[in-house]
């Protein structure tokens, strides 16, 4: 067990002393539109893609946040967490329960079947869930 840590502990530290040697460039947009977002030629895009269990990429971070200029106070966390896909934290749990899936928003029976089913599966819950 002990040569394990020391195994990883070296692959690790070894990962950790390569560093971009360019700039980079930190921009707030919607991964969705990245044309607003974006002007010009890039090289890579890391996004924040949804996650299950109603993870929320704002609650955990939120003092960085804060720090970094991009949350002023907590409705702005709120209403971040609303706009990204898989926002659920705050405000945006509430507005979940009077959110309408759009009429022509994708639609697969397989899907769909499953919602139904995560729906009905939690008396309080099953809703907001689905």
């Amino acid at each position: 067990m002990e040569q394990l840590f020391s195994t990883d502990l070296h692959f690790v530290l070894e990962g950790a002393q390569i560093n971009p040697s360019d700039t980079s460039q930190v921009v707030f947009g919607d991964a969705r539109n990245l044309s607003q977002a974006v002007d010009g030629p890039f090289d890579l895009i890391i996004t924040s893609p949804p996650n299950v269990n109603r993870m929320s990429y704002i609650r955990e971070p939120q003092p960085c946040m804060y720090w970094l200029g991009f949350l002023a106070n907590g409705r702005d966390a709120g209403e971040l967490d609303w706009s990204v896909i898989g926002g659920t934290w705050g405000i945006a749990t509430s507005r979940l329960l009077d959110w309408k899936q759009p009429a022509e928003s994708y639609h697969h029976p397989l899907l769909d079947n499953a919602l139904n089913k995560i729906a009905r599966g939690h008396h309080k819950y099953g809703t907001l869930l689905s």
